[in-house]
């Protein structure tokens, strides 16, 4: 009875999670309002106009706008040349409606050659995992996979399914993250795995190719198996949980504060002091090493390439507000 309870569950939360996964995605739909019914221009137009450089050099991070607008006291023509009516038109030929997905397909792009994918605040977790996607979904033949601007440019469509990919990478967590809901609320005869499939934030962020979604799916994963922990004890469990708070942190590092888990865990039991600092200890080397298995680079551009580090970091310290955090690496 339970698991045709969970499995009802399962089905109706991936109709849910996936109606209007197509939405937003980049057409040539937008063209009559860029081009006001003139000939669009070709791909190989546009790609020359952007040039070779369009996502910026080996020291920019791969969220990082290549020419910012510097001085915001002034009125800029963004039209003043080709150059700039084409990266218009670029944006509306590869970006979604929800521009931060492209952040993704940027990092793979640059981590081609040397797996770096030079963007850590998305974590290599689940960079990867699109990546990986997105390489099987070629090998079947839902997408073509090729290393040519000029390509996506004039078939904007195709670099649409891209998004598709990633979203359901996302889907897919989404009903993990259900699964765990109703393991974690068993004495709510399931209601825990319907509610986190219903949910507003669920459903809006299942439907997006961003991180945060994976992550928080670990961290139920983490909760469900610190309660395995406090209940029954072992070193199995206690480092279960540390591997995925690691696989947390992995997929987003703003997911830093499912380490408080750890502490909380190890609180729990009835243990001696000895022992709880010891599984503390061993949790969260455990949490760490999962964490650098999947962002190596992280630490690696620190002797390699710091001013990417420097990009990434002064980016995203600007985008929460807490202070040039970077300025301590350069």
């Amino acid at each position: 009875m339970k698991r045709n309870q969970l499995l009802a569950i399962l089905v109706m939360a991936a109709v849910v999670f996936s109606v209007g996964m197509d939405w937003g995605l980049p057409s040539r739909r937008t063209d009559e309002l860029l081009f006001e019914g003139d000939q669009p221009w070709s791909g190989n137009y546009l790609a020359g106009l952007l040039g070779t450089n369009v996502l910026g050099g080996p020291t920019v991070a791969a969220d990082v706008d290549v020419n910012p607008i510097s001085d915001r006291d002034v009125l800029v023509e963004l039209t003043a040349g080709l150059a700039q009516r084409a990266e218009i038109i670029a944006r509306y030929r590869l970006y979604s409606y929800q521009p931060d997905e492209m952040i993704t397909f940027r990092a793979l792009y640059k981590a081609r050659q040397d797996l770096d994918p030079k963007l850590y605040q998305y974590g290599g977790l689940f960079i990867y995992s699109v990546g990986a996607a997105l390489k099987v979904a070629d090998v079947v033949g839902l997408v073509d996979l090729r290393d040519d601007l000029a390509f996506y440019l004039a078939d904007p469509e195709a670099f649409g399914r891209f998004y598709m990919v990633a979203r359901f990478v996302v889907l897919s967590y989404g009903l993990m993250g259900v699964l765990l809901c109703y393991l974690l609320g068993r004495r709510l005869a399931g209601l825990g795995g319907l509610l986190f499939a219903v949910m507003p934030v669920t459903i809006n962020m299942v439907h997006e190719a961003k991180p945060h979604l994976p992550a928080a799916v670990w961290m139920l994963a983490a909760v469900l198996l610190a309660s395995w922990y406090v209940r029954e004890g072992g070193w199995r469990r206690c480092l279960a949980v540390g591997a995925a708070c690691g696989l947390a942190v992995a997929s987003v590092m703003s997911a830093w504060g499912v380490w408080l888990i750890l502490p909380a865990m190890v609180l729990g039991r009835a243990d001696g002091w000895g022992g709880r600092v010891v599984k503390l200890a061993a949790g969260t080397g455990v949490c760490g090493g999962v964490f650098l298995l999947f962002n190596p680079f992280l630490v690696i551009n620190l002797f390699v390439n710091r001013q990417v580090l420097v990009s990434n970091l002064a980016n995203s310290a600007a985008m929460y507000r807490v202070g040039d955090v970077a300025a301590g690496v350069a």
